[in-house]
């Protein structure tokens, strides 16, 4: 399938050199490649992976592709959090125990439940419980098990503290003798940690390991001056420390873990903490490789915990990555699956059925990273999957060779098909121009044209199903863009001279669909492009089919599957379509068995089913999708019963992500209208069910949503001052934090602090330029530069 397009234009530029005119001949080369998602799986392979998603994406970047289109993922993000819809039922089922282990807790007097969960304030309150054999009293989750990830959370109080009172954050907790605590103190003579000052009332924080019982000081931080020993690391003169204990106190804190690794970070408290995140600890100790987690609190009055997350960083299997796809629509896909054995699944027919259908509808790319042992397997299973691949022996080579292997074959893949002519381009992918002579590409304001050269016309009527006007339609450009997010026909003048070819059209896949009745064998072609056109806008169709044996590579016959005309077996059929533009549909197919019989209790239909687009942006108005439900049963029997769940993931400031289920019917949701005030992602599952009772495994697909209601910024250097009439003053102008985008800016210099009118003559024109050089051509005082910038949702920073 050819991902990149590539086209040269060629058009005429006049300069007035000496008094005469002359034409230059100018050529704009526009390469248009995809992006790229890889995503890693592990079978039974240990093997540390902390660093994989940086040095695969250097890697790449260092072979040629923009960083800008890569997206590595390493692992699987899951969380809890004290602000999910249904937190208290989280906490309230977690257990209770002494801090010396007892479970459940006991203490002479005190009858209570130590620890409760406020919905109204999303907070794990502790009472006040008096010292009883031992040091406190602990929270945690019983079925908690993280190894690597991350967990934040903010502790306060909320009453006069008491003295001799400490508090703390358990992880990986193997059992109530074995895990490790992060403490935050502020008494000397007694508790986990002690000998740290001259006495009551100076801050102290520590990580302690308990190990069969026994507690041992692993590193402390205080400002007290005192001297003593932990294993990896005594501060007795940090100078940013948090205050001692007061009446409405705030830490932020959060501990990630990594193999061995253990870091610490904290932001505020008062005293020298200030409001920035601090890192207090970073260790290595390898005693506790994982477990649970939980807070405890000794002797504490007013003592809470609140914004609790819990992330766990999980390796994915390889049915996981083909049953919860994540992939963006617009990228090359790749799975890099580390197994150190072979996969039993590519040895059974059925097995490798449902897996091929998958990764061929998912065109996903299969590097087994593997060893002497499953070479011979592995490759196989390439050859099956389309020649989709490639086989890297950890049984040779290093780290950066694996590294580097990876990368060639993805940069391969990336190159791949490279159009030298054409005009039409995938709208919503970026493309990278190179212009010669290299100063016409950007920058071309002049006396003549003082918001640049360059001007686009978008007819957005060209293609069916039109998305809207890019905003800079018809406006001069200082520089060509290079995302083309709207379908259409663009026109291409610079100075007003039409280019040659004049024309480039941004326009969208067709989608290969198709149902096939396993009962009868009729096949019904749904294949479509919403650019429109005759036959649904396909120009032709491309079916295969084949037979399936895990220990062979048998290959694709060309023409209609026949179910009629086949032995028993197991059997893919594939269709791919061509629209008008002349561009190729990824690959659909299913998987199809053909049998005397009806199918069993344990022969699972299979869930499966497209969205379109995979993302939304509030501000273009469009907040629907459309689903398209490919679900099969290879058995021929009905799938009468469907089961959707849509789950809304959305991420805190620090990314960390809380998940609330938003619905679940027996119709897809395709509507998210009532969800266009919040950036987040939506996670979408199907389970489909036979007529005879049997459920298939859920099959997902992630939705993203992006509300941009944040202002672009805008930064000036110098930003004042008293400066000579030839001195240059950048702007620069950007949208990092929204998520809509940078879009155009303008200027003016006059001199009064009052922002001119909308339509005051000092404005220079609308730009798309992202930096601006200029200067004053006048002395005089109180020369101002206003400056406005809008992003793609419309929002306006302003600067003076």
């Amino acid at each position: 399938m050819k991902q990149i397009l590539q086209t040269t234009l060629t058009f005429i530029a006049f300069f007035q050199l000496f008094g005469s005119l002359k034409a230059q001949t100018v050529d704009m080369t526009v390469q248009q490649g995809p992006n790229v998602d890889v995503m890693v799986t592990v079978g039974s392979a240990d093997i540390d992976l902390s660093t994989f998603e940086n040095d695969l994406e250097q890697a790449m970047y260092a072979k040629g592709i923009p960083l800008g289109k890569l997206r590595v993922e390493a692992y699987q993000r899951n969380s809890i959090s004290s602000n999910q819809a249904d937190a208290s039922d989280i906490f309230n089922n977690w257990n209770k125990m002494n801090f010396n282990g007892t479970e459940p807790p006991v203490h002479s007097s005190y009858t209570g439940d130590y620890f409760t969960f406020d919905p109204a304030t999303n907070r794990v309150t502790a009472d006040f419980v008096g010292r009883y054999n031992g040091y406190g009293y602990a929270m945690y989750d019983p079925t908690g098990d993280i190894s690597d990830g991350s967990i934040s959370a903010t502790f306060g109080l909320s009453d006069n503290p008491y003295v001799h009172a400490e508090v703390g954050f358990i992880f990986r907790k193997v059992d109530n003798q074995n895990f490790y605590a992060y403490i935050i103190d502020n008494h000397t003579y007694c508790g986990n940690i002690q000998g740290y000052a001259s006495g009551d009332g100076f801050p102290a924080e520590g990580i302690i390991k308990v190990e069969n019982g026994s507690v041992s000081l692993l590193a402390l931080n205080t400002n007290s001056g005192t001297n003593g020993s932990a294993t990896y690391g005594w501060n007795g003169n940090r100078s940013d420390m948090f205050a001692a204990y007061y009446n409405g106190q705030v830490i932020d804190f959060k501990i990630e873990m990594s193999g061995d690794n253990i870091k610490i970070s904290r932001k505020g408290g008062g005293g020298d903490a200030g409001t920035n995140w601090i890192q207090s600890f970073d260790i290595n100790d390898t005693t506790h490789t994982q477990g649970s987690y939980g807070f405890y609190v000794h002797e504490q009055s007013g003592a809470y915990f609140k914004d609790i997350n819990i992330e766990k960083l999980e390796l994915r299997a390889f049915k996981d990555v083909l049953r919860e796809p994540q992939w963006r629509n617009s990228a090359l896909r790749f799975n890099v699956n580390l197994d150190d054995l072979e996969v039993a699944d590519f040895d059974n027919d059925k097995d490798l059925s449902e897996i091929l259908m998958r990764t061929i509808n998912e065109d996903i790319h299969y590097i087994g990273w593997g060893t002497n042992a499953n070479q011979s397997q592995f490759e196989r299973f390439i050859q099956q999957n389309n020649d989709q691949g490639i086989f890297v022996n950890r049984d040779s080579g290093s780290w950066s060779t694996w590294m580097d292997d990876m990368a060639q074959y993805i940069y391969e893949q990336y190159q791949f098909g490279t159009v030298t002519t054409g005009e039409f381009f995938i709208a919503g992918t970026s493309v990278e121009i190179d212009v010669d002579p290299s100063q016409l590409k950007s920058n071309t304001a002049n006396a003549s044209y003082p918001s640049g050269r360059w001007k686009i016309t978008h007819d957005e009527t060209y293609f069916d199903n039109n998305t809207g006007k890019v905003s800079w339609d018809g406006l001069y450009l200082e520089d060509v863009p290079e995302y083309y997010e709207k379908p259409g026909q663009y026109t291409f003048t610079f100075e007003d001279m039409p280019t040659a070819p004049t024309t480039l059209y941004f326009h969208r896949k067709p989608v290969a669909s198709f149902t096939l009745s396993a009962d009868t064998g009729f096949i019904n072609n749904t294949s479509y492009d919403l650019d429109g056109g005759a036959n649904n806008g396909i120009a032709q169709s491309e079916w295969k089919w084949k037979s399936v044996d895990a220990g062979s590579t048998n290959d694709w016959v060309d023409g209609q599957f026949d179910k009629n005309s086949v032995a028993d077996g197991e059997y893919l059929v594939m269709l791919r379509v061509q629209d008008h533009q002349g561009t190729w549909s990824s690959p659909s197919s299913i998987y199809v068995e053909k049998t005397a019989g009806s199918g069993g209790a344990t022969d699972l239909p299979i869930a499966q089913f497209n969205i379109l687009p995979d993302q939304l942006n509030t501000y273009s108005g469009n907040m629907t999708i459309a689903i398209e439900d490919n679900s099969v049963d290879p058995y021929g029997r009905t799938l009468s019963v469907q089961e959707w769940i849509v789950t809304q993931r959305i991420y805190d400031t620090d990314g960390n992500p809380s998940d609330t289920q938003i619905y679940n019917a027996g119709t897809p949701m395709t509507d998210f209208s009532a969800y266009n005030n919040v950036s987040a992602d939506y996670i979408i599952s199907l389970r489909t069910q036979t007529d005879t009772g049997v459920w298939s495994e859920p099959f997902y697909r992630t939705l993203s949503i992006i509300d941009d209601d944040i202002a672009p910024t805008i930064v000036a250097t110098p930003a004042s001052g008293n400066l000579d009439t030839d001195t240059d003053i950048q702007l620069v102008f950007q949208d990092e934090n929204g998520g809509s985008g940078f879009d155009v800016q303008r200027f003016a210099k006059i001199q009064s602090a009052s922002v001119p009118a909308t339509e005051h003559p000092s404005w220079s024109s609308w730009s798309n330029s992202q930096s601006k050089t200029t200067s004053f051509n006048i002395g005089g005082t109180g020369w101002y530069i206003h400056a406005e910038v809008k992003d793609n949702a419309g929002n306006v920073g302003t600067a003076m």
